[in-house]
């Protein structure tokens, strides 16, 4: 017998659906049917936090089963990698910012560190790009001072 879940992603106002053999379809497959539909390519199930339309709970485990006919809100977040905090996890992108800053620096470079991330936990700026724009700017402003100064004296 054939089955559906219904789901809507968080930002969306469309709702959406997946069909699926049987009564029950685990947390897992139901977030690699969303992906493959909605193209988010053969990985993107893991970035995919699936909740109860009602409860608003999340479905941590992905061997959990969803029964047939039930709305679910989907919410992207960012896939776990090596060495960095988990999704959603601020407490975790705290102590990693914090272990990363000496002892003696106190907490105001564990909170410089922790603001110097994104939503997503990640750098938000590649220092050697930044500094090669730094540079960049400032020659386009020496340009520019030399050219009104040129101007100024003709």
């Amino acid at each position: 017998m054939s089955g559906v879940v219904h789901f809507k992603f968080k930002s969306s106002l469309v709702k959406d659906s997946v069909t699926f053999d049987g009564h029950y379809i685990s947390v897992g497959e139901l977030k690699r049917l969303i992906a493959a539909k909605k193209g988010l390519g053969a990985e993107g199930g893991a970035e995919l936090e699936v909740s109860d339309w009602n409860t608003r709970a999340a479905y941590t485990n992905d061997a959990e089963q969803i029964p047939r006919n039930t709305s679910v809100i989907v919410r992207r977040v960012p896939a776990a990698t090596k060495g960095r905090p988990g999704p959603g996890n601020r407490a975790g992108a705290a102590a990693a910012g914090a272990a990363g800053a000496s002892p003696a620096a106190g907490p105001l470079a564990a909170l410089a560190a922790l603001q110097a991330r994104d939503d997503f936990g990640g750098d938000v700026y590649d220092a050697a790009a930044a500094e090669a724009g730094r540079q960049e700017e400032d020659a386009l402003i020496a340009q520019h001072l030399d050219a009104q100064a040129q101007q100024g004296t003709s």
